[in-house]
């Protein structure tokens, strides 16, 4: 909810996806027929994931195949990052982390931290 109210505050239309197992959790309307697809991930620990599905059945069964996966564009658009401690949100371009492994330390993602700049870029 922080992550969608922060969109709507930075001026996107922007509503969350009730689908529980989507790829994404939200969209922003960029009109022309245009939705940008956003993976939320929050943060506590000083580093941002950039994996999904660790929690699909993990903690149920044992003997189920890992399934945790990278995120790519065919997920999602970009990622927006949440910093628990002090709600400061990092807006990340999908493409972009093809280059980053699963997770990236906070402080290397400077660039990125309160840049609605990008989004804007997107629409």
């Amino acid at each position: 909810m922080i992550a969608i109210g922060r969109c709507i505050k930075a001026g996107f239309n922007c509503s969350g996806v009730e689908i529980t197992n989507s790829r994404y959790d939200a969209v922003i309307d960029c009109g022309k027929d245009k939705l940008l697809r956003i993976q939320i991930k929050g943060t506590g620990i000083g580093s941002l994931s950039f994996t999904g599905g660790g929690r699909s059945g993990q903690q149920i069964s044992r003997i189920v195949k890992q399934r945790t996966y990278k995120y790519t564009k065919e997920d999602c658009d970009l990622i927006l990052g949440i910093d628990s401690n002090n709600g400061d949100c990092y807006i990340i371009p999908i493409r972009d982390i093809r280059n980053f492994g699963t997770t990236k330390a906070l402080s290397k993602l400077q660039k990125y931290k309160e840049n609605w700049k990008l989004l804007q870029e997107m629409v």
